[in-house]
């Protein structure tokens, strides 16, 4: 009886070691090219979530009152273009890859038109999503033009996100952060199948919004350009 258990015991483990290699060859590899813009941070972060869902850090030469109210709001709606940019960026990216799929497919075959439909419905996403993109910057402007002096307190650069609150939002998902350094402005991520938002880490360790999303799927290889 001790043999047989032993030798089921061994049967399972064989059976547990070449599961456990499956899942980690199934990890894709994400190569990220930052320019020169982004290249002030030395490390970029895979997120399995949009870091703007994360609440921003309020600087703290924000006032009371008023002036306050309308400095936050400034904030608020800086995020949004961020957001609405960030989506635009993805659905053109998509649009763009489509059309050119369908360069060299025969334009009688059914299998263009429905190819054709698709790119179509893609290219419309992405004027509604410029749109919405110009109409939150639109709004953005107005409130800073009447900041006037006061818009210096919104802080130069793009909006970030506290690292920390990033941290403990990845725990609920199952999935850690994943972070890499820049060489030479090139980092390589291996990362499990699913969503995934890449984005720089400022010198002062925040994460740079808006961040990039990549569907990574099963020993898949990308690149994603940080601008």
């Amino acid at each position: 009886m001790r043999f047989v258990r032993r030798r089921a015991r061994g049967a399972a483990l064989a059976l547990v070691l070449p599961l456990n290699a499956a899942c980690g060859d199934a990890r894709g590899s994400l190569v990220v090219v930052s320019d020169t813009t982004a290249a002030a941070a030395s490390r970029v972060v895979a997120l399995p979530f949009d870091p703007a869902e994360l609440p921003a850090a309020a600087p703290a030469t924000i006032p009371g009152g008023p002036l306050g109210d309308s400095v936050r709001l400034a904030l608020a709606r800086r995020d949004s273009v961020a957001r609405a940019d960030a989506a635009f960026q993805e659905v053109r990216r998509t649009a763009n890859d489509a059309a050119r799929a369908l360069a060299p497919l025969d334009r009688r075959s059914a299998d263009y038109a429905g190819r054709f439909a698709a790119w179509t419905a893609l290219a419309d996403s992405a004027e509604r999503l410029r749109a919405s993109r110009d109409a939150h910057t639109r709004r953005l402007a107005a409130l800073v033009a009447r900041l006037g002096d006061h818009a210096a307190l919104l802080g130069s650069g793009p909006p970030t996100r506290p690292r920390a609150a990033a941290d403990s939002a990845a725990r609920p998902t199952g999935r850690s952060i994943a972070e890499a350094a820049l060489a030479r402005g090139v980092a390589t991520l291996e990362l499990a199948p699913g969503p995934w938002w890449i984005t720089p880490v400022t010198e002062d360790g925040a994460l740079r919004l808006p961040a990039v999303r990549r569907e990574v799927t099963a020993r898949s290889k990308d690149t994603v350009e940080l601008k």
